[in-house]
């Protein structure tokens, strides 16, 4: 019989983007163990598939091969560690965990202790993040297609937004949000823009231009009709960005898309380019400077 841990936690990273995993090892353990870490994201990671994994192992199978069906296994941990952090994870979407210890020799396991968690940044910004500006253009924007009897088919739902290149075949119909440029568009004198008897507003003016695009596999028709329906609101997304905190805002469509040595031979698409005007802000009052200046020269005083 092989002790499972005692406890495991999992901490969302206050940056994002990052879970950072904790556990207990029990105080009996086996000569020869090793501790694998299951992972699964937007669903619960079943009995069965750490069964069969384990059973995998056992039986000497090609594990390359193995079915894991979006299970991904921490199988390189070093037998005495107590943490691990996970990079790459999806902010808002939740994370399954199981952790199981292992006899290397016996190829006993213990039972699957199992906690979850959802990454998400706990930083207060003052500035648009323009990813997020522009998933939220894309997710309004889909939304406001309608059907021959007037009803909303709220098209997010099929046509899945990404904030990154990926690479490979897609599952489905697809818009990828790129930021492929950036620099500084207006510099405040001394980064002071506002000030009164009580607060100072600090910041400055960024160009970021974003590249989207779309991918299917459903064909070329698929492809012109979704770019006519995204160029018949042009306008629409152009409100929706200066609404959502751009200062200003072009739109251009670039035309087709056809790489396979990144999509596959089937993947076809088009672009879109936005390049916003975003205003970067920070408000500080005065009682904050008095604050901060007080307590540094505390500090120099020793």
């Amino acid at each position: 019989m092989v002790n499972p841990v005692q406890s495991l936690v999992v901490n969302p990273n206050p940056f994002g983007s990052q879970l950072d995993i904790i556990w207990v090892l029990p105080t009996d353990l086996p000569d020869n163990y090793k501790v694998y870490l299951f992972q699964k994201g937007g669903q619960d990671i079943q009995q069965q598939q750490i069964d069969d994994y384990f059973n995998a192992i056992n039986t000497n199978a090609d594990l390359k091969t193995f079915p894991y069906n979006d299970l991904y296994v921490f199988d390189y941990l070093h037998s005495n560690w107590t943490a691990y952090s996970i990079y790459e994870v999806a902010n808002g979407l939740t994370y399954y965990y199981k952790i199981v210890i292992r006899d290397e020799e016996s190829g006993d396991y213990s039972t699957a202790v199992s906690a979850n968690g959802i990454p998400d940044s706990q930083i207060l910004v003052n500035s648009s993040e323009p990813k997020d500006l522009i998933c939220k253009v894309l997710t309004k924007t889909l939304n406001t297609i309608k059907d021959k009897s007037g009803k909303r088919l709220q098209l997010d739902k099929d046509i899945n937004i990404v904030k990154q290149f990926t690479i490979g075949e897609p599952e489905s119909d697809q818009l990828m949000i790129e930021i492929v440029n950036g620099s500084q568009y207006q510099k405040y004198w001394g980064n002071i823009f506002h000030q009164n008897a009580n607060e100072i507003y600090f910041g400055d003016m960024d160009s970021a231009i974003l590249r989207v695009t779309f991918l299917t596999i459903a064909g070329p028709q698929r492809r012109d009709d979704i770019q006519t329906i995204m160029r018949g609101r042009k306008f629409l997304m152009y409100r929706l960005t200066r609404g959502l905190g751009a200062v200003n805002t072009e739109i251009t469509f670039e035309g087709d898309y056809f790489n396979p040595s990144f999509h596959g031979d089937r993947a076809v698409g088009f672009t879109i380019i936005f390049n916003l005007i975003i205003e970067n802000s920070v408000k500080i009052t005065l009682d904050e400077v008095d604050q901060i200046v007080s307590e540094i020269k505390v500090e120099n005083n020793g």
